[in-house]
């Protein structure tokens, strides 16, 4: 991970966090701020490409598609 993409993602939790704060102060506290502030924490908690396991991709329109690993060189 990239210490760039750190600072973002936590720039992202902060940011949620600091509206979540707002709309409380403001008593206009909705789910959005919730769902912002747990997706911003999960983007966080997300393992790096090379440590992800799924065996699919999603193709531009959203179908699933069949991961190809590459192969390992075989000696000869």
């Amino acid at each position: 991970m990239s210490a760039a993409r750190d600072m973002d993602r936590l720039r992202a939790v902060f940011e949620a966090a600091e509206s979540l704060l707002a709309a409380r102060e403001d008593q206009m506290l909705t789910t959005d701020e919730w769902d912002a502030l747990e997706h911003a924490v999960a983007a966080c908690r997300e393992p790096p490409p090379d440590e992800r396991t799924e065996t699919f991709r999603v193709d531009e329109r959203g179908a699933a598609r069949p991961l190809r690993r590459p192969q390992a060189r075989r000696a000869v």
